[in-house]
């Protein structure tokens, strides 16, 4: 068994498929509560299991990862959160198999430069204690570019399990119908040399389901209920250049008017475009981590941009998702980490090629590289920060002191979840927004502040504490509104 173990691990593709869920699973080992989505995501689960699907979409209009959860649940028994932190362990080690396996195709010298850099990069690699809908959309994703990428000549084979992995991608996010643009470029620059029939032909091999079941697609959506469709409609209006253009001015007006002087009104628009770009860029820069200061060398500069041109594919998906996140941000006003990982996942391949060209000079310098690399990795997963305990001991006090269907305000639903009561069935949010008259319509208000808080505060706004429990950082407090 152990040769066996040690044969795997001589392989790259295998050892960081192996590594990968040795990580997650240090990862999950140090969980004592979960985020508010997979919270969110758990309770619909629950729901679907016990009533069927329909009742997703009541909840949640993009449900499909608490179905996923649900009928996993039904067919194997295990437990919602267990189901769940299974498929993203599944999900991180198959996305590092494909991107060493995508590395090794093109350059086996940086194999295992691409096995430190998947299991090393934070951006996603922090993630590996989290459940959320980014792990399995990052999969099929990179699945989608592999399988695409590795054939010199499509296949009719390959055009239908890539459109399949595209199919489950979306099911996670929406947006990752973007893969299909790049696809549908990547095929036009790749196969142009055999001429436009070639070019047609390859189109039709990836995308011929697709083009199959738009009509039962616009037949399905057209029967649902508009309030069920929001979030594609959302999504594609999201893309509509009329609406791109008038938040970006109006952004631009407020920008404007709050920090520049009228003589210099009509560069916001420019301020405005240039500021969105550079954070995007500084973002990019400063989620690759350490592998980031190799892109100082002008030779190292030098090499991306002919890797970028190998990984065609690649740089044409992060391109057009990089346009996605820009127009984003315009419109929403904000982008964070999970929604900037894709990009750098993207990347990974070349990157991992420019890191094996510059440490094969510098050989001295890449023990240090190794050696950093790897601290990063077990800080990814590893931490000593707040538990988050006190969640669980206030659902243990409200589950003891409280009916089940007590009418309880809570700032943070998790709360109710570890309670048993659901997740976000009755009002939550910062209690300092709440009316006096509303005060009445709740038994309870289940309210998290600083440690520092103190309880003569709450006192003061016509509230008595019934208990309270804490953590390293933050105070969770159960009160009642006084009567009178």
């Amino acid at each position: 068994m152990k040769q066996r173990i040690l044969l795997e691990l001589k392989t790259p593709e295998m050892a960081a498929f192996l590594l990968s869920i040795l990580l997650s699973c240090i990862a999950i080992g140090g969980v004592v509560t979960i985020g508010k989505d997979a919270a969110f995501y758990m309770d619909i689960a629950r729901e679907v299991s016990e009533a069927g699907v329909v009742v997703a979409f009541d909840r949640f209009n993009w449900p499909w990862i608490s179905v996923l959860f649900a009928y996993t649940h039904k067919a194997t028994g295990l437990g919602f959160e267990t189901v769940a932190y299974l498929y993203s362990i599944f999900f991180m080690a198959g996305m590092s198999y494909l991107l060493v396996s995508m590395v090794k195709e093109k350059n086996q010298e940086a194999a295992w430069w691409a096995v430190l850099l998947v299991l090393s990069v934070p951006v996603f690699n922090s993630f590996r204690d989290e459940i959320i809908r980014e792990t399995g959309c990052w999969f099929f994703v990179v699945l989608s570019i592999w399988l695409v990428s590795r054939e010199k000549e499509l296949s009719w084979t390959t055009g239908v399990l890539f459109q399949v992995a595209i199919a489950f991608a979306i099911l996670y996010r929406f947006e990752a119908v973007f893969i299909l643009l790049a696809v549908f470029l990547y095929c036009v620059f790749e196969f142009r040399k055999f001429g436009v029939r070639n070019v047609f032909i390859s189109q039709l091999k990836v995308s011929w389901i697709y083009l199959l079941g738009v009509g039962v697609a616009v037949v399905f959506f057209a029967s649902l209920e508009q309030e069920k469709l929001s979030r594609i409609v959302h999504q594609i209006s999201l893309l509509n250049p009329l609406l791109i253009f008038s938040s970006f001015m109006e952004t631009s007006d407020k920008l404007a008017d709050v920090a520049l002087m009228k003589w210099s009104y009509s560069d916001a628009p420019k301020i405005l475009l240039a500021g969105i770009g550079f954070a995007l860029l500084y973002r990019l820069v400063t989620y690759i981590g350490i592998a980031s200061f190799f892109l100082v060398s002008r030779k190292a500069r030098y090499e991306a941009v002919k890797q970028f041109a190998k990984f065609r594919l690649n740089t044409i998906s992060a391109v057009i998702y990089f346009f996605i996140l820009f127009v984003f941000f315009i419109q929403v006003k904000f982008v964070n980490s999970r929604y900037m990982a894709l990009l750098v996942i993207l990347l990974i391949p070349a990157l991992s090629v420019v890191i094996a060209k510059i440490f094969a000079e510098y050989r001295k310098w890449a023990y240090l590289f190794i050696v950093a690399s790897a601290l990063v990795a077990i800080s990814n997963v590893v931490s000593f920060g707040d538990k988050k305990t006190h969640y669980l001991e206030a659902a243990e006090w409200l589950r003891n002191n409280t009916a089940d269907d007590s009418i309880i305000y809570y700032e943070d639903a998790r709360v109710q979840y570890y309670a048993g009561r659901g997740y976000g069935k009755h009002h939550s949010g910062d209690i300092s927004t709440i009316s006096d008259a509303d005060k009445n319509l709740y038994e309870y208000f289940v309210v998290e502040q600083s440690l520092k808080a103190e309880g003569k505060y709450f006192l003061e706004q016509g509230f008595d504490i019934m208990s309270s429990f804490s953590s390293k950082k933050k105070t969770i407090f159960i009160l009642q509104a006084i009567k009178g």
